[in-house]
């Protein structure tokens, strides 16, 4: 029904499966049946909304007990879901389904953003000083942000230098090679000539910016 509709689609027998798949690859729209061999589909769903990288996923529950999952799960914290199919399924009513997803996800005003910083204490006072239209993932090392880059597409990378395993500006290659590419913010500790990198649209010292001029640097450069 995918390929006919012209969408690409890998499939995955079980939660386990799904996770490896979602760890490597970045998709547009999720399907998700409720009775899976190894986990509930909805145990499934709730762990998938706690990661950074698949909190905004589309998802189309199909499944033999969708209506009565549906049901008994009203008012429950299920946000994102896109609509509960049953089995057997209906085509135009699944493609139109995560054509739908897909549109909701693409318009959302939420501008995003790759924090990649190992100071947790720092990570979440940005996430604090920032509102709702601001997405933010957080990547504690260079390994972590290059997966993160991989999966999603982010409006901007607010970079730190001093890295566990690395020099942030060691991310900048990588950066500068994706298709849509992300403004660069560095804001480190270290007082580099980063500025002259003609790929950084602004260098911040740590202890000389004020917690209102860094939020005001961060929306200049995405809005």
């Amino acid at each position: 029904m995918l390929a006919e509709s012209g969408f690409d689609s890998d499939i995955a027998n079980n939660a386990q499966e799904a996770e490896a798949l979602l760890a490597e690859h970045h998709y547009e729209a999720m399907t998700l049946d409720i009775m899976l061999s190894d986990k509930n589909g909805i145990d499934l769903y709730k762990e998938l909304r706690k990661s950074p990288i698949t909190e905004h996923l589309p998802i189309i529950f199909v499944s033999a007990t969708a209506d009565k999952t549906r049901v008994s799960n009203a008012g429950k914290s299920l946000t994102g879901t896109v609509d509960w199919i049953n089995k057997p399924i209906d085509s135009e009513t699944l493609v139109a389904a995560i054509q739908k997803g897909i549109s909701q996800f693409e318009n959302q005003n939420v501008k995003r953003i790759l924090h990649v910083e190992d100071d947790a204490d720092i990570s979440e006072l940005v996430k604090i000083l920032l509102d709702d239209s601001y997405d933010i993932t957080v990547a504690g090392s260079l390994n972590e942000a290059k997966i993160a880059l991989a999966k999603g597409r982010f409006d901007l990378v607010l970079l730190d230098i001093g890295l566990p395993d690395g020099s942030g500006l060691d991310l900048i290659p990588d950066i500068r090679k994706l298709k849509h590419s992300p403004e660069i913010i560095v804001f480190s500790a270290d007082d580099l000539k980063i500025k002259q990198n003609p790929y950084v649209a602004e260098s911040l010292i740590k202890s000389k910016t004020t917690n209102e001029e860094l939020i005001s640097k961060i929306k200049d450069v995405i809005t």
